[in-house]
């Protein structure tokens, strides 16, 4: 119904016939004159015949089968905090024809988390309390064609702290205040450092070998010369890390 075919006689008579037609090239299906394309982009030949009077006359006919030929991201990197929420929905997806046409998909593409210790429910990433670079991909199917295409989301998380002394001296039962005396340093795993209020309520220190007392901040040295050992442990975004400061009490 889509082809009209004339015929031309010899005389200059023409007139419209229905032809038989043959599929000379190309993946999908035909049946009588219906076809029916595979799911794949391509170029389908058929030819058309009709014969009268024991003569054939044929015509060749081309039909151009469009379909998914690629995925596009916004963005195909990005960073989070540990332990937060990461919308993959903000990354705006496009597909891509064969003859150039694109739309926006971004609200029906499918996400897949390909590696990762996070959670992914529908469009959103919850992710793990750890640094890592959690790997996705975007899914797409359109008239049997599917197309994917890849994101990675670098989770940023606390690395280590370091104490800006490893060991220091306290006078026996005399308090020694951790919080003016030790600079705390965070790093993160991308590199960056910053400095931690001594009454952050994220630092914690604990008494880890000793006979004195510590309150808070303050530690209080037993009548006794020895060695105790305090440790620093901050936590941020669900991560904890630790260091710990050897405290020589004297006379």
């Amino acid at each position: 119904s889509e082809i009209n075919a004339t015929v031309k006689f010899s005389d200059g008579e023409s007139k419209s016939v229905d032809l038989i037609w043959a599929l000379s090239s190309g993946s999908g299906v035909l049946s009588g004159s219906i076809y029916t394309p595979a799911a794949k982009t391509e170029t389908a030949v058929f030819i058309g015949s009709y014969t009268e009077n024991g003569i054939t006359k044929t015509a060749q006919f081309k039909l151009k089968v469009i379909g998914l030929s690629s995925l596009t991201l916004s963005k195909t990197t990005d960073e989070v905090v540990s332990c937060t929420k990461y919308d993959l929905d903000q990354i705006i997806v496009n597909d891509k024809l064969s003859n150039g046409a694109t739309n926006d998909i971004t609200l029906i593409t499918d996400w897949k988390l390909v590696s990762g210790f996070g959670t992914l429910t529908g469009m959103t990433y919850t992710a793990p309390a750890r640094a890592e670079t959690a790997a996705f991909t975007a899914n797409y199917t359109e008239a049997g064609i599917t197309k994917t295409a890849q994101f990675r989301l670098k989770v940023i998380a606390l690395a280590s702290i370091k104490l800006s002394k490893a060991t220091d001296k306290a006078q026996i039962l005399a308090q020694y205040d951790l919080a003016s005396n030790i600079v705390v340093t965070a790093k993160l795993s991308n590199g960056q450092t910053k400095s931690i209020s001594g009454n952050d309520p994220n630092l914690k220190w604990t008494l880890s070998y000793g006979s004195g007392i510590l309150s808070g901040t303050l530690y209080t040295p037993p009548e006794r010369i020895e060695t105790a050992i305090l440790t620093a442990t901050y936590t941020e975004n669900g991560v904890a890390q630790s260091a710990q400061l050897r405290l020589k009490s004297s006379a």
